[in-house]
């Protein structure tokens, strides 16, 4: 039907008829994917002629950082930059300042101790998983993370089934983009005091989409009950 056109989220054949939105659920959203539903992607689409795709982490939503807490996690179906009010933030890199910090998991150790690196190139790269960490002066603003088509260079957004694991050889870091239900797992949990943030084994465990978190890659793995950041890891360098 002709009236498809003015609502987000369709695909038709190969290609997007319009924006893309995803967005955790908030209290009068009727619009949009959510967070706490599924994002199953069956075959891969391509975003053309200057539409795009966003996924917005709502304030209420995020944990902030002065030094050592406030990491969030993240994984998204599509490459991406992250505005806050409209405006671009840029990463630390491992060479260069910037308005937060983006890290990826570069080794999970068998006695937990996990090991986050900042990226080389400040990309948010799709089907990755993150942690990530805004300062207090954003506190109270949404995250959007965003990329948008031109007809030179179009966006694909891959099957759900192609998705890249930081895996080591005795914990997983996993995207999650539809929600982990009553499963062991391990979830990022705030520290207290100073103390960096960890990722806790939960029984059963659940999570919302666009997240991360780690799984045991076999079962005697989880008698570990807790993986905590190694030495740098969870400590926040100063921003441009």
């Amino acid at each position: 039907p002709s009236f498809w056109a003015s609502y987000p989220n369709f695909i038709i054949g190969n290609e997007s008829n319009g924006d893309i939105v995803l967005d955790d659920r908030t209290e009068g959203k009727v619009s949009g994917l959510t967070g706490f539903n599924p994002f199953h992607c069956p075959k891969e689409f391509t975003i053309n002629n200057g539409r795009k795709i966003t996924y917005t982490r709502p304030a209420a939503n995020l944990k902030y950082t002065n030094q050592y807490n406030g990491w969030n996690t993240l994984a998204l179906p599509f490459d991406a930059t992250l505005q806050i009010d409209n405006e671009v933030q840029t990463p630390v890199t491992t060479t260069a300042a910037g308005d937060y910090w983006l890290r990826k998991c570069t080794n999970a150790a068998a006695d937990g101790e996990l090991t986050f690196s900042d990226t080389a190139d400040g990309t948010i790269a799709a089907n990755t998983p993150y942690i990530f960490a805004l300062p207090a002066s954003m506190q109270d603003k949404d995250a959007v993370f965003t990329a948008i088509s031109t007809a030179e260079a179009p966006i694909t957004v891959k099957a759900s089934d192609n998705v890249d694991y930081s895996s080591d050889e005795y914990f997983s870091f996993r995207a999650a983009f539809t929600p982990q239900i009553a499963q062991p797992m391990y979830l990022l949990t705030a520290g207290e005091g100073a103390a960096a943030d960890s990722f806790v084994l939960y029984d059963k465990g659940n999570i919302a989409s666009f997240r991360a978190y780690f799984a045991a890659v076999d079962a005697g793995s989880l008698g570990i009950r807790q993986l905590s950041f190694g030495a740098g890891s969870g400590e926040t360098t100063s921003l441009s």
